[in-house]
This record gives C-alpha cells, sequence and structure tokens, in this order.
C-alpha cells in the first residue's frame, strides 16, 4: 500500500493465507514487497521478547511466539516461488521466465528433502513439522498462482489494466537486426498499448505486431534477432 498498489485477491491454501498483488509491479517495488514479509517477522521478535521483560510469567509464550517468527521469516526466505525468497530472487533477475522455471525445480527439490527428513524424524522423534513444511512448499510450488507468474515476468509488456487511469498508445520502431533483448528494455509504461513496427535497412516496415501479440514477445530467446525471432 505504501508503494501505491493494493491487494486485488485473498486466498486460503491448506497451508495459510495468501495475498495476491495487482500486475504492474516493476522490479524496485516487487523486491520491496517481498523483502517486506520476512523483515516484518525479524522485526516482530524483539519486540516479542520485550515483553517478557515486562510480563516475566509470559516467558514460555514469548519465546515460542519469538522462536515461530524468527523461523517463519528464515522458511519465507528459501528460494522458492512464490515465496517471498523466490520474489526476492526473480526481482533480480533479468531473465524472468528462465529464473521462474529454475526456480519451480528448486522448489520440487527442496520439498522433497524436507518431507524426506520428515519422514526419518518420525521414526526417532516422532516430529511431523518437516512433512508439513515439505508439503506447504510441494503445494505452494506446483499450484502457484498463474497470475501472480505473469504479474513478474509480463510486469512491462504494455497491456492496459486500468482505464480508470489515463493511458498511451506508444508506437515502437525497432530494426529487424535488432536483438530482441533490446526491444524489450524499452517497453516499460505499465498503462501504455504498444505497437512495434519492424523496419528494414530503408526503414520501410515490413511487420506491426500489437496487443496480445506483444505479450508473446517475452517467450522468445532475447538473444536472437528480431529477423530470426519474429520474421521467421
Amino acid at each position: 500500500r505504501k508503494l501505491g498498489f493494493k491487494p486485488d485477491s485473498f486466498s486460503l491454501t491448506p497451508f495459510g493465507a495468501t495475498l495476491s498483488f495487482d500486475c504492474g509491479l516493476s522490479d524496485s517495488d516487487a523486491f520491496k514487497v517481498a523483502l517486506a514479509g520476512p523483515l516484518s517477522n525479524l522485526i516482530i521478535c524483539p519486540l516479542i521478547v520485550a515483553l517478557w521483560w515486562f510480563f516475566p510469567t509470559m516467558y514460555p509464550l514469548t519465546l515460542l511466539l519469538c522462536q515461530t517468527n524468527f523461523s517463519l521469516a528464515l522458511f519465507n526466505l528459501l528460494p522458492i516461488f512464490p515465496f517471498d525468497g523466490g520474489r526476492i530472487i526473480l526481482s533480480l533477475c533479468k531473465n524472468k521466465l528462465s529464473a521462474y522455471k529454475k526456480l519451480k525445480l528448486l522448489g520440487i527439490i527442496i520439498a522433497v528433502i524436507f518431507i524426506s527428513f520428515g519422514v526419518y524424524l518420525i521414526v526417532i522423534k516422532s516430529s511431523f513439522i518437516f512433512i508439513i513444511a515439505g508439503l506447504a512448499i510441494l503445494w505452494s510450488t506446483v499450484f502457484s498462482s498463474k497470475n501472480e507468474r505473469y504479474c513478474l515476468i509480463f510486469d512491462n509488456t504494455g497491456v492496459i489494466k486500468d482505464f480508470s487511469k489515463p493511458f498511451f498508445k506508444q508506437d515502437i520502431f525497432v530494426h529487424e537486426n535488432a536483438r530482441l533483448g533490446s526491444l524489450l528494455k524499452e517497453i516499460r509504461c505499465k498503462n501504455c498499448q504498444f505497437t512495434v513496427n519492424i523496419v528494414d535497412n530503408s526503414l520501410r516496415i515490413v511487420k506491426t505486431i500489437k496487443g496480445e501479440d506483444v505479450n508473446m514477445l517475452f517467450f522468445k530467446n532475447r538473444n536472437l534477432t528480431i529477423k530470426e525471432t519474429i520474421l521467421y
């Protein structure tokens, strides 16, 4: 809310609650929002410890609350999407789609490790905490919101999402031999409708892309030229 965004949906899962934010978060804003979650848990820890000084009889409860908040902060910082740790990493990566796929795979691997260790703990300690944590990771990784995925990967597509605010139409011209990555860097306006015009050496327009077709450019190999990616 401080950055001007508001949650657009609230959902409950078997492992907790999730607030989803409207699309359009820039990388820097996505980083700040993701960091705010675990940071708030870490800030709460000393505040809870302070209660023990004023109410010594509450020590068992304050100790439990402090450990819980600290554990939640570390758990949420795991490099898994849509955990905050995964969001932080994704906000720092240039190739969003590649990073997203790697974070999903890493999430499944970590989930298997947690569940396997949890099975071992059941045998020696009758503790289910790691199995529950592993299932939470697996659930989040496999069933993460499609909208959240697009929100982060396509944060600069130029699709108009808020008609209550002024919006713009923008023409972009790019040479057919330019790299796709150089074009995608220019698509930054959050409330714009882009038309991409591809030109040849004589500056003649050989192809025009607009609307939802602009979104599909983000799936392409950014190291290829416009001619290799779009024209053929």
